[in-house]
């Protein structure tokens, strides 16, 4: 497991990044692409070619978007 994919309590999906162990919280296995970093619903739609992405965390680890299908992408996008 990369990813852990959810509805979104205010809406949308979301992933995160699973840490390589419990030991490693703060440390992700698969990043999301760096230059998405800090994206948000004006910025990252045009960065990440996933038109209804909301939002990448700083250290690129947790991201949301609008639909199930753009949050796999987003993942998909993360691990090649």
């Amino acid at each position: 497991m990369k990813f852990v994919i959810f509805p979104y309590p205010a809406g949308g999906w979301a992933a995160q990044s699973v840490p390589p162990s419990i030991e490693e919280k703060f440390k992700q296995l698969i990043s999301f692409p760096k230059k998405w970093a800090g994206g948000n619903a004006n910025t990252l739609p045009e960065i990440s070619g996933i038109q209804d992405a909301i939002f990448c965390h700083n250290r690129c680890f947790f991201v949301r978007a609008k639909t199930k299908e753009s949050i796999l992408e987003m993942c998909r996008i993360a691990m090649n």
